[in-house]
């Protein structure tokens, strides 16, 4: 998988991801998003994130190509 975003809410999750599907539409068009509730030291998260890559190096490509859009990615490894 790969990290999209951290907010605090399920709304601005799905705000961010209707947002960053419309900028890189090409890269996320077939893609769905998951929306993981993570609490973290009492606070609670809501993870964006994107799964179906085969390899850890092709999250990580993914991501490249995602940063070059200026759209911030990590491989999810947590």
């Amino acid at each position: 998988m790969v990290q999209l975003a951290a907010l605090g809410s399920d709304a601005d999750a799905k705000a961010t991801w209707s947002k960053l599907s419309k900028q890189a539409s090409d890269l996320l068009s077939d893609r769905e998003p998951t929306i993981e509730q993570k609490t973290i030291n009492g606070h609670v998260f809501y993870r964006l994130r994107l799964g179906g890559f085969e390899t850890s190096q092709a999250a990580r490509a993914f991501c490249v190509r995602l940063h070059a859009r200026s759209i911030a990615c990590t491989p999810a490894v947590f």
